[in-house]
């Protein structure tokens, strides 16, 4: 029986993760070995861990790597030290047969590192993909190289990961987990989901999603300030924030954000949503708004349309939903017009979402289990010419 290793450093990967979690577990020739890190432990940021327990995984390991944050310093090469003496004890006793790993964080940085120096073989999902204006593309691409199969969500990710050198038949376009997520959930009523939040009218929704840009010459408080100024015009809507991410001013976002819900009746911030209550807001809100990737990747099978604000997923394949709008109030308030136009939203009904393929985790899961992973460690770089 082969032993599948799965890492979840955030509530992100893991809702993402787990239409593939599921389909491991329930596969009789594979065990799954859950590894769980990273914010998920942190109760500023949700403690996430709730809803794995929740959803009855069992046999979980739990590795506490936070230490001590200072959103004042820069926490993460604290967080990514200790992910890699952790998991490297763990990668030591345990020997998995394969890690699989997702996206482009800094703790799944951490994390891969350990699997590469104690010989296990890593699956990546979601590489091959841009981002400009963040340091995840570097962390992204050096994951890549310290993996051995590669599971990208569309063609042109593909083409790149092949560009970085890596054996093309390890190389497996098969879509995005978290388009298939939406196939699973129950969709809600409006009334019951504004009942389950608590929110107490019946106003159109503007769900914003914003996250730190790593690289920018504005502090994170100050680009999310822009968008808070644009935001303070509609009166009539109700503006629904999620929690910022454990990048560096992630911290002050929220503080920000929680400050800001205090003096304005028709603002709501939800520092975790889980899942199901995220994908739900997203099918029943008019428009989205910020920098997050669920916007590039999710939304637009909801045929909803999305304000991509500043450079933080800049160069990701996108729909034609996806508005792309820099940091200024006055191009925010524009494109919160035009989003928000009958004209606009009738040229969405024919999306089409980028990132769809069929039975994603089933396909991903029939290749951890047949691929020889002893055969994996050996990696030679695949020239273009």
């Amino acid at each position: 029986m082969k032993n599948i290793a799965v890492a979840t450093t955030s509530r992100s990967d893991y809702g993402i993760l787990h239409p593939l979690l599921r389909e491991i577990d329930n596969d009789k020739e594979l065990n799954l070995h859950l590894l769980v890190s990273g914010s998920h432990l942190s109760k500023e940021y949700g403690n996430t861990i709730s809803e794995i327990i929740n959803d009855g995984f069992k046999g979980y390991e739990i590795f506490n790597v936070l230490g001590y944050i200072n959103s004042k310093e820069n926490p993460q090469t604290l967080i990514m030290s200790n992910t890699i003496n952790e998991f490297s004890n763990y990668f030591f006793k345990k020997k998995p047969d394969i890690l699989v790993i997702l996206g482009d964080r800094f703790e799944t940085l951490g994390v891969a590192i350990s699997a590469m120096l104690n010989k296990i073989p890593i699956a990546h999902i979601h590489g091959g993909e841009k981002t400009i204006g963040a340091i995840d593309d570097a962390i992204r691409h050096s994951i890549t190289k310290l993996s051995h199969l590669h599971f990208v969500s569309c063609d042109e990710y593909k083409n790149r990961v092949r560009q970085l050198g890596e054996n093309p038949n390890n190389i497996f376009s098969v879509g995005s987990l978290g388009v298939e997520n939406i196939s699973s959930i129950k969709l809600k009523s409006k009334e019951n989901l504004q009942r389950i939040l608590k929110i107490k009218n019946n106003k159109q929704i503007f769900l914003v999603a914003y996250h730190p840009t790593t690289i920018s010459e504005l502090t994170p408080i100050e680009e999310f300030t822009i968008l808070l100024s644009a935001l303070q015009i509609y009166k009539e809507k109700n503006i629904v924030f999620t929690g910022s991410n454990i990048d560096h001013g992630g911290s002050d976002i929220n503080k920000l954000i929680v400050d800001t819900v205090s003096k304005n009746t028709n603002y709501y911030f939800f520092n975790s949503l889980g899942r199901d209550l995220f994908l739900n807001l997203m099918y029943h809100c008019e428009q989205i708004i910020g920098n997050s990737s669920s916007g590039i990747i999710e939304a637009p099978s909801f045929k909803k349309p999305v304000l991509n604000i500043g450079r933080r997923q800049e160069g990701r394949v996108m729909a034609k939903n996806i508005l792309q709008v820099p940091l200024d109030v006055t191009e925010i308030r524009n494109a919160i017009d035009r989003a928000s136009q009958k004209a606009f939203n009738d040229e969405l009904k024919d999306v089409v979402n980028p990132y769809t393929k069929n039975n994603v985790s089933k396909e991903i899961t029939g290749i951890l289990k047949t691929f020889p992973s002893e055969k994996l460690l050996e990696k030679n770089f695949v020239d273009l010419i």
